[in-house]
């Protein structure tokens, strides 16, 4: 697996309003009340305009990468989101100017914003250099078939949420807070990354039995099966509570009802190479998900914490 790191300020300058925009309570103090309202701004025009934010930070933030000003930024995004070209054009001189000042706001609370994030990424990107490649090649033994591709993007950001890690599968590319200490000591920061990156990196199964999101199979498969790597390694346990830990600390609040549901499903699974496309639908069964009208929904973000 070949990682590029992505330090543009850009993207954490872009990482900060799209939090300070979600109304969650931000780790950072730096981040001022007008950058706070000038983000709220930005997000509620986006919802006026009828455009999705996860849709939309889900292609903007990969693209922030560039250093593209925020005009061409919205121009190259917004039609990933769905909408109609001739109706994104309209939107982009009122959505670049909110999102433009949201970010001279978020910039003015950290001078020395480039400087710092290479501090901050240097820890985890030793740990991943280290331990990522052990983990990865774990995963592709347990699960044939895993690998659709080689190389995966990091966009390394400054730790607004505290910590926190993002999928952004359609860039193959994964997003992650640079924090210098673990949130949760009994789960290494290097440990999301792996099952993050796997999730970007993954073979997308073929549907069988009708339509169901396959982000969220991919990254509750991935979960357990990234532990118990972690535990080959001596880096974390794989163990029912620590499963459940995980799914509370990387994945949506409704992760957690699966808790038990999935521990029986890698018990079953565990000891033996099992094949990507059996393991995924082995899962979808195991949990009786229902079906999802859209199975590229972004419903399997790591999230803060």
């Amino acid at each position: 697996m070949q990682i590029t790191w992505d330090l543009s300020p850009h993207i954490s300058l872009w990482h900060a309003v799209w939090a300070a925009g979600t109304g969650q309570p931000l780790a950072d103090p730096r981040v001022s009340r007008p950058a706070i309202d000038a983000a709220a701004a930005f997000h509620s025009a986006l919802a006026s305009a009828g455009i999705a934010a996860d849709a939309f930070w889900e292609h903007a933030l990969p693209l922030a990468g560039q250093d593209l000003p925020a005009g061409e930024l919205l121009s190259a995004a917004l039609p990933a989101c769905g909408l109609p070209q001739d109706s994104g054009r309209a939107l982009v001189p009122t959505l670049a100017w909110l999102l433009e000042d949201a970010q001279e706001q978020v910039a003015a609370s950290w001078p020395t914003l480039a400087e710092e994030l290479v501090l901050r990424h240097r820890p985890l990107r030793e740990q991943w250099e280290a331990r990522g490649p052990g983990l990865w090649a774990w995963l592709c033994r347990q699960f044939p078939g895993l690998a659709a591709s080689g190389t995966c993007r990091v966009l390394g950001v400054l730790p607004v949420l505290g910590g926190g890690g993002w999928l952004h599968r359609s860039h193959c590319a994964v997003r992650i807070e640079c924090v210098l200490a673990n949130p949760r000591a009994e789960l290494p920061e290097v440990v999301r990354l792996a099952w993050l990156v796997a999730q970007a990196a993954c073979q997308w199964p073929a549907e069988k039995g009708g339509s169901y999101d396959l982000r969220l199979l991919a990254a509750l498969a991935l979960l357990p099966g990234t532990l118990a790597a972690a535990d080959e390694l001596e880096l974390a346990l794989c163990t029912p509570n620590l499963v459940a830990a995980a799914l509370a600390s990387w994945m949506p609040p409704e992760a957690r009802a699966w808790a038990g549901r999935l521990w029986a499903w890698w018990e079953k699974t565990a000891g033996r190479p099992c094949p990507w496309p059996e393991a995924v639908l082995g899962l979808q069964q195991a949990l009786d998900l229902p079906p999802s009208p859209d199975d590229a929904h972004p419903a399997a973000k790591s999230r803060r914490g």
